[in-house]
């Protein structure tokens, strides 16, 4: 049906952009502004505090298993 290939596509886009965060990071971003900058050039419509959350969960995540 029309609605499901719609929240299909808005998954598909959410994991596209989980994996574009997680890229930038990867790449050497190292602040949220530097994230936010880097999506945005990628991106017409961001959202920042969707964006912001991705960021701090990586990066806890990373932290955390650095001093574990």
């Amino acid at each position: 049906s029309k609605e499901r290939g719609f929240v299909m596509s808005v998954t598909e886009n959410l994991v596209e952009l989980e994996n574009v965060v997680l890229s930038i990071i990867e790449d050497g971003a190292e602040t949220l502004e530097d994230v936010i900058s880097q999506v945005s050039a990628k991106y017409v419509v961001v959202d920042v505090e969707y964006v912001a959350d991705l960021y701090w969960a990586y990066t806890e995540s990373w932290k955390s298993a650095a001093y574990a």
